[in-house]
């Protein structure tokens, strides 16, 4: 697995050098993927994904401001929590001592 991960992250970096040297003024960026969730916290969000969108605006040939929007979605959104008492805190309305 960390040969895998190793080579990986190496083509990327050979194919990224020569991408960053674009003359356009603009660049796009789209992403997705899929989330998996592990263990118990699977039981209760489910998997999930992802979307993302971007832009690059090329100031000069070294620097760039980008502008990223990203989403994320898991199977079960809606949680419910049980009502507890608050640890080292006053009573009040919204949380009352046991």
């Amino acid at each position: 697995m960390r040969r895998l991960t190793a080579f990986l992250f190496m083509a990327a970096l050979l194919v990224a050098a020569p991408a960053s040297a674009q003359d356009q003024a603009v660049n796009v960026n789209l992403g997705g993927g899929y989330t998996f969730a592990l263990s118990e916290v699977r039981e209760h969000l489910g998997d999930g994904y992802n979307i993302n969108f971007g832009l690059w605006f090329n100031v000069t040939p070294t620097i760039a401001i980008q502008v990223e929007y990203s989403y994320n979605a898991w199977a079960r959104s809606r949680l419910t929590f049980r009502r507890t008492s608050c640890p080292r805190a006053r009573p009040s309305r919204t949380c009352s001592r046991t």
